[in-house]
């Protein structure tokens, strides 16, 4: 448990400690999964040493934070998807899918 704990509280303050547009999403993603295990960890197992307490509580000033910049990225996608569907929608204005130059139409009795 306090080894789980340790490597959460690693990889949260590596991610913090650097430059935001530096990091790849996929490192937020698997401290997600950590936290996740975690999470699962503590609610099938009620006692925890002192170092494991000390350990969430550390992880917890930082909650703000990740979630902050989590928030950021999320931001950042749904902008790119907003205009990535704008170009589309533009794109498909011009383009023609019909042929539209005249029809004819047989009528025979």
């Amino acid at each position: 448990m306090d080894k789980l704990v340790q490597e959460v509280l690693e990889e949260t303050q590596s991610l913090l400690s650097v430059v935001e547009e530096d990091v790849d999403y996929t490192r937020y993603v698997a401290l997600v999964q950590k936290r996740q295990e975690l999470v699962d960890y503590l609610g099938q197992h009620h006692d925890l040493s002192d170092a494991s307490k000390m350990g969430i509580r550390k992880l917890r000033e930082y909650d703000d934070s990740i979630i902050a910049r989590m928030q950021r990225i999320k931001d950042e996608a749904r902008e790119g998807l907003l205009r990535l569907h704008g170009y589309r929608k533009q794109r498909n204005a011009y383009d023609i899918h019909e042929s539209v130059a005249g029809f004819m139409f047989d009528r025979k009795k």
